[in-house]
């Protein structure tokens, strides 16, 4: 067994599934928005990026629901940012 053959069975076995927050989040917008968003969970911040200015705009106005779902969850802040 070769070094990349023992990583891609480790990464075969292991359990990646997201953190319900962002799980939550990605429903959230999908559901409002009809439109995908991608969300990184970092130490002290939860990053949402989209790739169209319109839609994190139309975001920014929703702040109070999207920290509703992230308090329930974490203490973590929320940061919005365009992806292009």
């Amino acid at each position: 067994m070769t070094m990349m053959d023992s990583l891609a069975s480790i990464l075969r076995q292991s359990d990646h599934q997201e953190p319900e927050v962002v799980a939550k989040i990605k429903a959230y917008v999908a559901e409002t928005f009809q439109a995908t968003v991608s969300v990184s969970v970092k130490p002290s911040a939860i990053i949402i990026s989209a790739p169209s200015a319109a839609l994190i705009n139309a975001l920014r106005l929703h702040t109070p629901q999207l920290q509703d779902i992230i308090e329930k969850e974490s203490d973590k802040r929320l940061i919005l940012r365009i992806d292009a």
